[in-house]
């Protein structure tokens, strides 16, 4: 655990990481489609000041579509073997981000989950190579590992300078209960 948030980096192969790409697109779905569902930005805000442009997010039930069941179990697993923290997945979602923002958007996690983690899918090295923290400033982290966090800590996706897509996968979690 470095400063409060614990890191894994190298989670998946070169290949495993470009599939997990490719198979998460098309559940991928902006703001507007969201909100035609009644499906509200679980991050409490009423309108990105870009509009909804900018990212692309999928519904946070991704750990229960069969085709990503033993995905999510083995990175539960390997949260378990590399930060003994036992847990549970709440909520799994995927986000494409575009990179230049107007402003920041800080935000934590309703609904009380333990723990979030983000997995770095696809980032620019150079920019939004992490998540913006509000206390702590932006945790940096390379492409294809794992950080997870304290829920609570309010945080965003940092904007850059440039447009590039940036996807990451995210999950909330709680304590397994024995």
């Amino acid at each position: 655990m470095i400063d409060g948030f614990y890191k894994i980096d190298n989670v998946f192969t070169e290949e495993q990481r470009q599939k997990l790409i490719s198979d998460f697109k098309p559940f991928l779905v902006d703001g507007k489609q969201q909100s035609a569902f009644g499906i509200t930005s679980s991050f409490d805000i009423p309108e990105y000041p870009e509009g909804f442009e900018w990212f692309k997010v999928s519904f946070p039930t991704l750990h229960l579509v069969p085709q990503f069941e033993e995905l999510h179990k083995n990175v539960v697993d390997l949260i378990k073997k590399e930060c003994g923290l036992n847990l549970e997945i709440d909520k799994s979602w995927v986000n494409l981000s575009k990179g230049k923002r107007k402003k920041v958007q800080y935000h934590t996690h309703p609904g009380g989950p333990d723990y979030s983690c983000v997995y770095y899918m696809k980032i620019f090295p150079f920019f939004s190579n992490g998540t913006l923290f509000k206390d702590y400033g932006l945790i940096k982290v390379k492409q294809n590992s794992l950080m997870i966090f304290d829920s609570n800590l309010e945080h965003s996706t940092p904007s850059s300078p440039l447009s590039f897509e940036r996807y990451t996968w995210a999950m909330d979690l709680n304590t397994k209960k024995i």
